[in-house]
């Protein structure tokens, strides 16, 4: 759902605590103009009450990347490229959030990725950003194209926005956090 004015896009920026502070940066703005309608949807048809809703970066950001997978999974299946096994949504979201820590541990915001070229001297030439944009594995190209990312001629690829890749990296370490007690509690 969508709101049709901007009177409505204001009341809920008002009455909701902590977007006023949000919408100062450009990019969170477009995704809260995106995304605010369906939130707010969901939060009362749960019988949330007005009065108490409050939203987070993380919960826009969220909200954000779930709509961006969902439309890049239709677009898949219209174009007949859906695999047939496995939730596609979820090989979205470890994709990004792989790539994500990757590029955080390299300490790079865009990546430059040249195919290898085969064998060198009787050896395939290694390359480990193989993993992310080889053509190899069809789940992983197909993971990439539903990732939220942008390529840049000649073969630069960044995540649409930084504040994209920092969220992905805080969900990857997040679920990293959890797996490490997890495991300590074994």
């Amino acid at each position: 759902p969508a709101w049709q004015t901007l009177e409505k896009y204001r009341e809920h920026i008002d009455r909701i605590s902590g977007l006023h502070y949000l919408i100062k940066n450009p990019f969170i703005l477009k995704i809260i103009v995106q995304e605010l309608p369906r939130i707010v949807f969901e939060y009362e048809s749960k019988g949330g009450d007005p009065e108490r809703f409050r939203l987070e970066r993380n919960d826009i950001y969220k909200a954000f990347v779930h709509g961006w997978f969902e439309r890049e999974e239709i677009r898949l299946m219209n174009a007949g490229r859906l695999p047939t096994t496995g939730e596609v949504k979820d090989w979205f979201l470890e994709f990004s959030k792989e790539l994500a820590f990757r590029m955080y541990d390299e300490d790079c915001s865009h990546v430059q990725y040249t195919p290898s070229k085969g064998a060198l001297f009787g050896k395939k030439e290694e390359n480990d950003l193989e993993k992310f944009f080889g053509n190899a594995n069809e789940n992983i190209s197909i993971a990439r194209e539903g990732a939220p990312l942008r390529k840049t001629p000649p073969n630069t690829w960044s995540f649409l926005h930084t504040s994209i890749l920092e969220h992905f990296i805080s969900r990857y370490l997040e679920e990293d956090v959890k797996n490490r007690i997890t495991n300590a509690n074994d």
